[in-house]
């Protein structure tokens, strides 16, 4: 029983620890996914948000499929998505010469 005690009060010092699932408690994983692309976008990593857009891709396909019909906003934010990746692409391309 001492043990048990201790026990407790040694995590109740530490404070409470929240696993990493409670951050992503209520949020769907397609919304996690889009949030990390937009981070790679914003800090220019050209070839993480195509990865990430090709997940994107997958996971919409794949809900597609189970459900049986379009996902009404599913087509407008990949099409956005895919904009916004060609954006960083040309910004990141040097000029070409004698053109």
């Amino acid at each position: 029983m001492k043990e048990l005690s201790q026990a407790s009060a040694r995590d109740i010092e530490r404070g409470p620890e929240l696993p990493v699932t409670a951050r992503w408690a209520g949020r769907r994983l397609v919304d996690a996914v889009t949030e990390v692309f937009q981070e790679a976008l914003a800090r220019g990593d050209s070839r993480m948000a195509e990865d990430l857009l090709a997940v994107m891709e997958r996971a919409w396909e794949r809900e597609h499929q189970k459900m049986g019909f379009d996902r009404r906003h599913a087509d407008p934010l990949l099409d956005l998505a895919r904009r916004e990746l060609q954006t960083l692409k040309a910004k990141r391309q040097p000029p070409r010469k004698g053109v």
